[in-house]
C-alpha cells in the first residue's frame, strides 16, 4: 500500500502539520491526472476518519484541478452523507445529488469507478421517507462493487461502513444486520493487520472507541481480542501510533469541532 504523501496546498490551510503530517496508507487509483492522485487519496483517508469537511477541501482541489474527474465529485457526494453524525438533511442531500449527477455526466470509463458513483447516485436519489429501502440498495450495490473487485481495500471498508450505517436504521432484524456488518469489517481488518496495512483502518479505530455506538462499538470489541490487547485504551493507543496521531484529543476536536 503507497504512504499518502502530505503536501501542502489551499485545501490543508489552517490545520496543524502535526495534526494532518499522515493519514494512513490509502490506494485508490482514478483515471483522472496524475497530479491529483495524492490529494484525492488524502481525501478518502479524511473519508475513513469522518473528517467530512476537511475531506470536502481535498475533493474541490481535485475538482479544480481536473475538471473532467468523476471521482472527485462522487467525493464531494460522499461528503453529503454523515450516517453516524446526523445522516443527510434535506440541503445535503440536494447538494449531494447535484454533485452525484455531475459524475454520472461526466462518464467515467473505468467499470470500478462507475460502480462506486452509480451506487452513491442510486442511495441519493432514493426516497428520504423510506431511507432503509434506499440504504439496502445501497448496500446491495457496495457489495457487488467488493465481490467485482475483492482487492480494493477501500470497497472493502465502504461497504463495512455501509452495512453498518444500514444496520442502525434496521427495524426489522438490527441484531442480524449488526452482525452482518461486523462480519464484513472485522475481516477487512484482519486483512489490514495480516498485510501490514491496519493504518488504513485507524480512522475508523478511532470512532469505534471515541464516538462509535452499535457495529462499531461492537467492531472495536473484536479488535482488541484479534490482536490480543487488553482493553480498548490499549486499542485507542494503537490506533494512535498506526495514525501518526490523527486518532488524538486535538485530532478528533479538529474533526468534531
Amino acid at each position: 500500500m503507497a504512504q499518502t504523501q502530505v503536501h501542502h496546498h489551499h485545501g490543508s490551510e489552517g490545520i496543524p502539520p502535526e495534526v494532518i503530517e499522515k493519514l494512513g496508507t490509502v490506494q485508490m487509483p482514478i483515471s483522472c491526472a496524475a497530479s491529483t492522485s495524492t490529494t484525492f487519496e488524502r481525501g478518502v483517508a479524511m473519508l475513513h476518519s469522518f473528517w467530512y469537511e476537511e475531506a470536502r477541501k481535498e475533493f474541490t482541489s481535485v475538482a479544480t484541478t481536473d475538471p473532467s474527474c468523476a471521482m472527485a465529485q462522487w467525493g464531494l457526494a460522499m461528503t453529503e452523507w454523515r450516517p453516524f453524525w446526523d445522516g443527510m438533511p434535506e440541503d445535503r442531500r440536494r447538494e449531494g445529488i447535484a454533485e452525484i449527477d455531475r459524475a454520472l455526466a461526466l462518464a467515467p470509463k473505468a467499470d470500478r469507478e462507475r460502480r462506486y458513483i452509480t451506487a452513491l447516485s442510486g442511495y441519493l436519489h432514493g426516497d428520504s421517507a423510506h431511507d432503509d429501502l434506499a440504504l439496502a440498495s445501497y448496500v446491495n450495490a457496495m457489495g457487488a462493487l467488493h465481490r467485482a473487485y475483492p482487492d480494493d481495500v477501500e470497497a472493502h471498508a465502504f461497504y463495512g461502513v455501509a452495512l453498518a450505517a444500514a444496520a442502525n436504521v434496521d427495524s426489522k432484524d438490527p441484531i442480524g444486520a449488526d452482525r452482518k456488518a461486523l462480519a464484513v469489517l472485522e475481516l477487512g481488518f484482519r486483512g489490514a493487520n495480516e498485510n501490514g496495512s491496519a493504518g488504513e483502518w485507524g480512522g475508523i479505530m478511532c470512532w469505534c472507541i471515541i464516538g462509535g455506538r452499535g457495529t462499531l462499538h461492537s467492531l472495536a470489541k473484536v479488535v482488541v481480542v484479534i490482536l490480543g490487547l487488553k482493553s480498548e485504551t490499549e486499542l485507542l493507543e494503537l490506533s494512535f501510533r498506526h495514525t501518526d496521531g490523527k486518532c488524538s484529543p486535538e485530532r478528533w476536536e479538529y474533526a468534531v469541532g
